[in-house]
């Protein structure tokens, strides 16, 4: 979100609530919403923000799930449509085992690939062995970048 910081208007939404507390306390100034990003739809109007972006979420739902919220959040966006994420098998697997050996329940339940999103229309880039920076050898799954003006 600090990459935003210039934006007059800032919103975010996450499902727990714990989070938007810490997110609060990063991030004064900015609107934090208790939503399902899965209905979306059903909290904001269409044609509501000039920007969506979805940055680590997609990958956290299974296949349908991350087309209908990509779906709804192309309906609530104006310009554009952004989405961060892991890419490939590696983005699932490797995230999974190190994750499971810490007890986190938060998985990657899909695997982003970087046609499907081509195929709907979204420009692409991909930056190689993004998380091996941080996480080592351990997860070193390449990063997605992709937009779609709307």
């Amino acid at each position: 979100m600090s990459q935003f910081a210039g934006v007059p208007i800032r919103v975010g939404v996450d499902f727990d609530e714990e989070e938007l507390k810490k997110a609060r306390g990063s991030y004064p100034g900015m609107e934090f919403y208790n939503v399902n990003i899965t209905r979306l739809g059903e909290f904001f109007e269409d044609r509501l923000f000039d920007v969506v972006v979805a940055s680590d979420v997609l990958e956290h739902f299974e296949k349908d799930v991350s087309w209908d919220v990509l779906r709804q959040m192309e309906e609530i966006a104006t310009r554009f449509v952004v989405v961060w994420g892991p890419l490939g098998e590696e983005g699932m697997e490797d995230y999974n085992q190190s994750y499971e050996k810490d007890g986190s329940n938060l998985s990657h339940l899909c695997i982003l690939k970087e046609g499907e999103f081509a195929d709907r229309g979204y420009m692409t880039m991909v930056f190689p062995k993004y998380w091996q920076r941080y996480y080592r050898d351990v997860w070193t799954a390449d990063g997605l970048l992709a937009i779609r003006e709307i």
